[in-house]
């Protein structure tokens, strides 16, 4: 019943959002056959796509605005990038980052699109290129109290989490190790939860000397 509302909300929302979507197009095209700029009203309907999650039409409004001349704003095509790894294209995330990079080599993700991006190359078991991302990615300070939000942390976890899960100590201890020197995370005890959880397993299973632990 739960997931049946919750998915009733969500087309809702779907349909809210298509609805502006149009609603902006329509107004977008009544400004300019009066001669007036409607740059800010471009701005908020790609804000408005990417809000939606609708790749198939971002991209459309991306490449209609680009025929016009429109200048697209650097924050855009770091969330197409974002957007491109929630739908799980891998390649097209890449690619959309290395032009950036060629566009500004000090271009940098923030720290959740870094961690999404992350995760994908992760499942795909290119371990050690999740980990060259990270290190290109990283922070001269902390990550803010914005990026601490329980969304953030819950993705990390859930990333680390799933080389604990798999028994990939090394792995686990490398990638914590960078996303803490990265500036990315703070060690929290709900962060160390899957290194405590492998350390565990590996003593359960007779991979590791309990007596190491033991002074």
């Amino acid at each position: 019943m739960v997931k049946k509302y919750i998915y009733y909300i969500y087309e809702l929302i779907s349909l809210k959002l298509h609805y502006i979507l149009s609603e902006l197009e329509r107004f977008i095209a009544n400004v300019e056959t009066k001669g007036e700029n409607a740059n800010n009203l471009k701005r908020q309907l790609l804000n408005v796509c990417f809000r939606a999650g609708n790749l198939e039409k971002t991209l459309q409004v991306i490449s209609k605005l680009e025929a016009e001349n429109f200048t697209i704003p650097t924050g855009i095509w770091a969330q197409l990038i974002d957007l491109y790894a929630i739908e799980g294209k891998t390649a097209e995330a890449l690619v959309q980052y290395e032009k950036m990079k060629i566009k500004d080599p000090e271009f940098i993700l923030d720290n959740l699109k870094t961690v999404h991006i992350v995760k994908l190359l992760i499942n795909e078991e290119r371990f050690d290129e999740a980990i060259k991302f990270l290190e290109c990615n990283k922070k001269v300070e902390l990550v803010s109290d914005t990026e601490l939000s329980f969304s953030y942390t819950s993705t990390v976890w859930r990333l680390l989490n799933t080389l604990a899960e798999a028994g990939s100590g090394d792995k686990l201890q490398q990638l914590f190790d960078t996303l803490v020197s990265g500036n990315y995370i703070y060690p929290t005890n709900v962060l160390l939860g899957p290194l405590i959880k492998v350390s565990l397993c590996s003593v359960f299973y007779g991979i590791v000397d309990i007596n190491l632990y033991i002074s």
